[in-house]
């Protein structure tokens, strides 16, 4: 059962090229991945909503995926890429956030990212770049520009780094993402929703 969501999770978030993904996907195939085609929302939610609850719930093969490398980037796509498309515009699509940025801490400690290829690694770091602490964002812009170092001729990992340098700069501004002030229930700063006037997103 757990082996079975690894592969369905990663062989559909990476078109079925798990672990040559890197080689082979082309610049507007992987834009994808942060402008969703239409209709991807409510097909991720028939198809992973039951599961992303349960491992967040109850921690269903968490033990088990969290194991091996490519388990765990499974497990954090699930929590932390699914969660945003399930329960867009609901506070549920970052109530997983700390546990996808737990699994991310643990799989750095014990080198997981250098086991997999450069757009694996990207989702695997993409919690840090999700969360509102500034040592975080930090942590993000660092992991993405090691990325630009090792690759350097790749357009998608140098804009990968563009956007944790974004990311980052948000929260030394304000100290969260404005965007998510509302769906969260929190009151904006004039200078926020100034921001959010001027078309600011994450």
């Amino acid at each position: 059962m757990a082996l079975a969501l690894q592969s369905r999770v990663l062989n559909y978030w990476y078109h079925g090229a798990v672990g040559a993904v890197a080689k082979n996907a082309s610049l507007a195939s992987r834009i994808d991945w942060f402008k969703p085609p239409k209709g991807s929302d409510e097909y991720i939610a028939e198809q992973f909503k039951a599961d992303r609850d349960a491992v967040f719930q109850s921690r269903l093969h968490v033990d088990e995926l969290s194991q091996t490398p490519r388990g765990t980037l499974a497990l954090i796509i699930l929590l932390d890429q699914f969660s945003r498309q399930i329960y867009r515009k609901s506070p549920k699509a970052f109530e997983a956030d700390p546990m996808a940025l737990s699994l991310t801490k643990s799989a750095i400690e014990r080198k997981f990212d250098t086991q997999l290829e450069p757009l694996e690694r990207i989702f695997m770091y993409l919690p840090f770049e999700h969360s509102e602490r500034l040592a975080d964002q930090e942590r993000a812009v660092q992991l993405f520009t090691n990325l630009v170092n090792e690759f350097p001729e790749d357009e998608f990992m140098q804009l990968s780094c563009q956007y944790a340098v974004a990311h980052a700069e948000v929260i030394k501004k304000y100290g969260r993402f404005p965007h998510r002030n509302e769906i969260l229930g929190r009151v904006s700063t004039a200078e926020e929703l100034q921001y959010l006037a001027d078309g600011g997103g994450f």
